[in-house]
């Protein structure tokens, strides 16, 4: 790729949380280009008032583009907020690679096949699709049909389906050039056929991605897909958290990356608030080591220099991980993570995920887990706070800690159909969970602030609490919302 390239991407998130993820990714580009070049950013501000978003997350947004804007040099890149993700608009090939490698909070990336374009009818589709720049992302020698997937809103081609075929029969016959192409069939295997109903994620392609809105098509590349796998061979409980969404609620929080802060998380699942909290400690890259992106195969692709980018950004993982190690095993960092459970399962799985995707920590930890950076323990919320004061004590005691000695609180609440009885009520386990839960961190001296994921109608009243509203948006299907605890 020539220093000259640029690449128009699309980072998806879920809808209301756009405001955080055009956020992180000022922060990576400003980072990197701190490091490269004296830069700044051109921002905009595209999406209308989102109710979802209360005021403070509308201000602090706002801060932020004025401090980005305010910075004399400029980057030439355009960010905006678009509904349900970001556009970036003029990323070089390394910007692109820096945001797919590090965003906490985007779900998939892709990359713009040119300018929205006006069909309404197949032959200016056909006409239209002459115009993009397939060869720079399709190899002519890979004689495989990509995955596509087409939706249609308001518009006069209204048959995704007849889209889709449209797309593949213009890739088969301008982009691959080929009579019969080799269709990859949901088990893998490799056939001549002309029916392109059979294609799956087995061809090397990027999958292609058509919107057509009110007549207006945009196509574009998949760069990653399901961004919220970070842990190889993950163990999973019931219901659990999306990485990028957990991620997305620390940040909200504004709880990290600080040394001074005692997180815990009491209905903790398979731990991936934990996890997100200890990688946003830690710092540096999202993605474990072996993640592949489609832009790997991108004709245009510079292994050499993507290698150099690769094996930078491991050598300052290991200098994080480093000092971070450092830190914790001197005691100078104040940094904890509780994580507690009534499910034995969700032990052993938060367990196994932590120490999977952080090796380097059994160097610190003992086998039982039990020392003062992370503690997993098994019991009920209200016998796990007591033991946690305690411990708090001791080290008061002991001068292991001179600061913060107070607990946050931020979990998943349990919610969704399958804690629901029969008849769709509130089971009486769980309104005694919620009322207790309540009386819990009402009563207690050693929390500072509780944030909770709620997706209960019932809990606000039941807690006995008055909540402030942080986010309001959609998981699963069901409304949920991000309370903070009000003192």
């Amino acid at each position: 790729m020539n220093s000259k390239r640029s690449y128009n991407l699309y980072a998806a998130i879920t809808p209301s949380l756009e405001p955080l993820l055009k956020k992180e990714l000022l922060n990576l580009l400003l980072k990197k280009n701190n490091i490269i070049n004296s830069t700044s950013i051109n921002t905009n501000t595209d999406l209308k008032d989102n109710k979802n978003n209360n005021n403070n997350n509308n201000k602090n947004s706002k801060n932020n583009n004025n401090s980005n804007n305010n910075n004399n040099v400029e980057l030439n890149i355009d960010i905006k907020l678009d509904k349900g993700g970001v556009e970036c608009s003029g990323l070089s090939p390394e910007q692109l690679w820096t945001i797919a490698h590090h965003s906490r909070l985007s779900e998939s990336l892709r990359v713009r096949l040119g300018q929205p374009f006006r069909s309404v009818n197949f032959n200016m589709l056909k006409s239209s699709l002459k115009d993009l720049p397939w060869g720079n992302f399709y190899r002519v020698t890979e004689h495989t049909l990509p995955e596509c997937s087409v939706s249609c809103s308001h518009s006069a081609l209204y048959h995704s389906n007849a889209v889709k075929d449209r797309i593949l029969d213009h890739f088969q016959k301008n982009v691959i050039f080929t009579k019969k192409p080799i269709l990859v069939n949901n088990n893998g295997d490799n056939s001549n056929n002309n029916n392109n109903n059979n294609i799956s994620s087995s061809s090397n392609h990027s999958k292609i991605y058509v919107r057509l809105i009110d007549d207006m098509m945009q196509v574009s590349v998949d760069v990653g897909d399901s961004m919220h796998k970070r842990t190889p061979n993950k163990h999973v409980t019931d219901a659990p958290i999306r990485e990028t969404l957990a991620a997305a609620l620390l940040m909200s929080a504004g709880l990290l990356p600080q040394s001074d802060v005692n997180i815990w998380d009491p209905f903790m699942g398979s731990g991936t608030i934990l996890q997100e909290a200890l990688a946003m400690a830690i710092g540096g890259r999202a993605t474990p080591p072996e993640r592949y992106f489609s832009f790997q195969s991108w004709p245009l692709h510079r292994d050499d220099k993507y290698n150099n980018f690769i094996a930078r950004i491991n050598q300052e993982q290991l200098q994080l991980q480093k000092t971070f190690q450092q830190t914790i095993s001197t005691h100078t960092s104040n940094f904890r993570l509780y994580g507690s459970d009534i499910d034995q399962r969700a032990i052993d799985a938060t367990k196994h995920n932590i120490y999977n995707q952080f090796k380097f920590l059994e160097n610190i930890n003992d086998s039982n887990n039990n020392n003062n950076f992370i503690q997993l323990l098994h019991g009920d919320f209200k016998v796990i706070e007591t033991k946690i004061k305690e411990q708090l004590q001791q080290d008061k005691q002991q001068q292991q800690h001179q600061h913060q000695q107070k607990l946050t609180i931020i979990t998943n609440l349990p919610y969704g159909e399958r804690i629901m009885t029969s008849n769709k009520n509130i089971s009486d386990g769980l309104k005694s969970t919620f009322i207790s839960f309540g009386k819990m961190i009402r009563e207690s001296n050693i929390i500072k602030d509780v944030y909770v994921l709620n997706g209960h109608p019932k809990f606000i009243e039941l807690s006995g609490v008055q909540w402030l509203s942080i986010l309001k948006f959609t998981n699963g299907g069901l409304p949920v919302e991000f309370l903070k605890m009000k003192r």
